[in-house]
């Protein structure tokens, strides 16, 4: 009963914690990336509020987050691609879940594909309570001429990034040296957290075959 006991207190414990992030940066020029069309901004999301323009020189505006669409090489206006400049957005999920890894990708034309956010996470307990998790930076400077595209990857080496998330926020810094630039999709993964029911069956469960395994022993 006592493993049981530490084992169900382990997963509680970590409905507010969040672990140690790995942010990995990586540029490269005329060559987009392929994004993800079922993470949980698309398939799992609510509703989403923004605030800034995100649709400087004829962007797509903030449907480029999570439209499951890298888009066309260049420019954002004849591309998918959304601006970020002192501009924040906040998605809010359907339930709670837990998180294992954030992609998020910028693309245009020379230098202006870098990147420079910090991302927070808000869970079911306090929802109104937004936690810094990660902060992402890259200049994407002296990347070569033409378009400049970039991928910010974030997971944990605990392999969660954080437990019970209900809504992401976004804040986007104007610290690049080209100014503003664009980002084209926010790609994130994770699961469902159990509904309370079945984490107290799922106790159960293992109290029974503790039993169980006292029973045979005896």
């Amino acid at each position: 009963m006592k493993q049981l006991a530490a084992a169900l207190l382990a997963i509680f414990a970590m409905s507010t914690a969040h672990a140690n992030v790995v942010v990995t940066n990586t540029t490269q020029n005329n060559t987009g990336f392929v994004v993800s069309n079922t993470d949980l901004l698309q398939t799992q999301l609510a509703t989403k509020l923004a605030s800034g323009n995100f649709s400087i020189e004829g962007s797509n505006g903030t449907v480029a987050f999570n439209n499951g669409i890298f888009g066309a090489q260049g420019n954002p206006g004849s591309g998918e691609a959304a601006t970020g400049n002192g501009n924040s957005i906040t998605f809010f999920l359907n339930g709670a879940y837990n998180l294992r890894s954030i992609d998020s990708y910028a693309g245009w034309d020379a230098y202006r594909g870098g990147q420079s956010y910090n991302v927070f996470y808000a869970t079911l307990a306090t929802p109104a309570n937004y936690v810094l998790l990660a902060s992402v930076f890259n200049d994407a400077i002296g990347a070569g001429i033409g378009n400049t595209n970039t991928r910010a990857n974030i997971v944990s080496d605990s392999g969660y990034l954080a437990s019970n998330v209900t809504s992401l926020r976004f804040e986007f810094n104007n610290n690049l040296t080209e100014g503003y630039n664009g980002y084209r999709e926010i790609d994130v993964q994770g699961s469902a957290v159990p509904e309370p029911g079945s984490m107290a069956l799922l106790g159960l469960g293992l109290a029974g075959l503790a039993a169980l395994g006292r029973r045979k022993q005896g």
